[in-house]
């Protein structure tokens, strides 16, 4: 391999990393939500959750 194709890998797998705890948040809070639309009045928290991590996804993917 060469010194350029190693950079890449370790590039990639370093975003990966990056962007997988953001997924996992937005994920998460796109559950949360679904269970407080069916089961509770307060969306509160669900939609910020959700509001945080969009923009986080949005900034990892640009």
């Amino acid at each position: 391999m060469t010194r350029l194709t190693k950079i890449r890998i370790a590039l990639t797998l370093g975003a990966l990393a990056g962007i997988a705890p953001v997924t996992l948040i937005f994920l998460w809070g796109l559950i949360y939500l679904v269970i407080a639309i069916v089961y509770m009045d307060k969306l509160a928290l669900p939609v910020t959750i959700i509001a945080i991590s969009v923009p986080s996804l949005w900034g990892c993917w640009k």
